[in-house]
């Protein structure tokens, strides 16, 4: 624009000098006030000046409110975002920085690593402590691993303690491995108290029959405690979980009988085991104190069955026919109800 107006005022002057020098050199009165016009209008050539600066602040002016406005927008976009991903990196610290306060764990016993002499004490050398380990493999009925993983687990965990520094400088054993083959549990009891060269016993058996032998010898047992009238008021027996009440009556097993439409319950029991036994009159006595209200009643109970129904249950299956059972409840194994 500039240059346009320069050019303009520029060809402006030339013809007026062209004009001058074209007047009679006598006219001196003319060209006098010739030349005066043009010395007024040379001086008025910078007005464009002013309508240049008028047009040069309007496209500057322009971009600023452009860029004012873009420059917060993307500015204020990071800010949500950082501020979302501030707490995601400090949840994650949070375990690291709990991780070093978790200190190793402190040995509530530190003098069991230290040699203590001994003498006099059944199992127990200057080397070793050693323990007797009965259970069921031969003539299993539940045909499970009973015996063989009750002995590694006990090695496994024998291991771990021996690895550790042992037991006053000694280390854990097993000694002897029984198998009750389901009827000789007392007998191994027996031979275990008679022999005298364990410490302590270790029991997974479906008929404890030696366990009081082994409570009244002060031999400390630990079981696999499925058998919690066996093992009730005997301070040297040990389960492996809390012992529940098995003389209670079960609300539960009411319930589960009337949610089948149960009226009429039949009973059924081992009679060899006293936990087989308390198990069918524990369901009796809840039947009695809760099935009343339900409609239901014991129609059929026997708590005598021999082990492993040797031969059969037709018999019985016949009298609850005849008693009208429409529901059993079995304290049985898991192969006499398959043949239930």
């Amino acid at each position: 624009m500039r240059s346009r107006h320069a050019q303009a005022v520029l060809c402006a002057i030339a013809i007026m000098a062209a004009a001058c020098g074209n007047s009679p050199s006598g006219d001196t009165a003319a060209p006098a006030s010739g030349t005066a016009t043009p010395t007024t209008t040379t001086p008025t050539a910078p007005e464009p000046e002013p309508t240049d600066i008028g047009e040069a602040p309007e496209p500057a002016s322009e971009p600023e409110p452009t860029d004012i406005g873009e420059a917060p927008e993307p500015a204020s976009e990071p800010e949500p975002t950082d501020t979302g991903e501030a707490p995601d990196t400090t949840e994650p610290s949070e375990p690291t920085v709990e991780e070093p306060v978790v200190e190793e764990p402190v040995d509530p016993y530190p003098e069991r690593h230290t040699f203590v002499a001994l003498e006099g004490v059944p199992g127990v050398t200057d080397d070793e402590i050693r323990v007797s380990v009965v259970g069921i493999k031969q003539n299993n009925p539940l045909g499970t691993c009973i015996l063989d993983c009750y002995v590694t687990g006990i090695r496994s965990y024998f291991d771990y303690v021996n690895d550790s520094g042992g037991v006053y400088g000694r280390n854990l054993v097993i000694d002897e491995i029984l198998d009750d083959e389901l009827f000789r549990n007392q007998e191994h009891a027996l031979k275990i108290i008679a022999d005298n060269s364990s410490l302590a016993a270790f029991q997974a058996t479906l008929l404890p029959s030696g366990w009081g032998d082994l409570n009244g010898a002060g031999v400390p047992t630990f079981v696999w405690n499925i058998h919690g009238a066996d093992a009730v008021n005997r301070n040297n027996i040990f389960g492996n979980h809390v012992i529940g009440c098995p003389t209670c009556t079960i609300r539960s097993f009411v319930w589960i009988a009337s949610q089948a439409g149960a009226t009429r319950v039949g009973l059924l029991g081992y009679g060899i085991t006293e936990t087989s036994k308390v198990c069918a009159k524990a369901f009796a006595d809840s039947i009695d104190l809760y099935g009343p209200a339900l409609g239901m009643e014991v129609a059929y109970f026997n708590d005598d069955l021999a082990y492993g129904l040797p031969n059969g249950i037709g018999p019985e299956v016949t009298q609850m026919i005849e008693a009208g059972v429409d529901f059993i409840a079995t304290c049985m194994d898991l192969n006499a109800m398959l043949t239930l």
